[in-house]
């Protein structure tokens, strides 16, 4: 049983995180000549501040283009008086300078609309999506809940071990008294 615990604990000491050029994939379409990916930064859009990140590559040949202009179009779907955000983006921080990133802040929860629009050398393109924006505390759920489930499970386990020592010390116990 230490050996376990000993394992569970270094595992958690020595875990790297991972950390992507964007963020989430909230979609990936096509926007007249041009493929379109949209990435999120937190993973769980919140109000609040949100990094959109957005990579433009060539529909016909796939190479990434650094160059475009790309302007996005927010709409709240489902308030009484709609919110619009409009945006656009500069070259973001990404390890290889492929993305080109816009900083949002989302004043309220529910369904966004996004337009992409994209613009090079007279070429255009354009692609929708829609995207969910909670609430701080739906995160702070998803938090808890990614956490809290692997500890729930290890309870678990521990609990089973212990009660099938028990009922082996009690079997015991009873063949030597018959």
């Amino acid at each position: 049983m230490r050996h376990i615990l000993l394992a569970l604990a270094a595992a958690l000491l020595f875990v790297m995180p991972a950390h992507g050029d964007g963020g989430r994939v909230q979609m990936h379409a096509s926007a007249g000549p041009y493929m379109v990916t949209l990435f999120s930064t937190p993973d769980t859009l919140t109000t609040g501040p949100a990094d959109l990140s957005i990579g433009v590559e060539d529909a016909a040949t796939g190479e990434f283009i650094t160059d475009a202009e790309v302007r996005l179009t927010l709409n709240q779907l489902d308030a009484a008086p709609a919110n619009k955000i409009v945006a656009q983006t500069a070259h973001g921080s990404s390890a290889r300078g492929i993305l080109q990133a816009a900083q949002i802040t989302f004043p309220r929860p529910g369904r966004w609309r996004i337009t992409i629009d994209v613009n090079r050398k007279g070429r255009t393109g354009q692609c929708t999506t829609d995207l969910t924006v909670g609430t701080a505390h739906q995160q702070t759920y998803e938090i808890w809940a990614t956490v809290s489930t692997p500890l729930l499970i290890c309870l678990l386990f521990v609990i089973h071990e212990r009660r099938k020592r028990q009922w082996k010390q009690e079997r015991t116990i009873r063949s030597r008294a018959s």
